[in-house]
């Protein structure tokens, strides 16, 4: 997220299996459950932009 851009706070349900797992995730690399989550979500997000650029090439 860039300096200055607004956050939009988001509810999100999760099973609690899946919460556990993320939880155990952000305290092995130091991040809140959600630094976890936008981290993980952001990085879905440039792979999937970068499989489009090689389309469209």
């Amino acid at each position: 997220m860039k300096k200055g851009e607004a956050k939009v706070q988001t509810v999100l349900r999760l099973a609690p299996m899946m919460r556990e797992w993320l939880l155990g995730k952000a305290d092995a690399n130091g991040r809140t459950i959600n630094g976890e989550v936008v981290y993980r979500l952001k990085k879905m997000m440039e792979e999937e932009m970068q499989g489009e650029q090689k389309q469209r090439a």
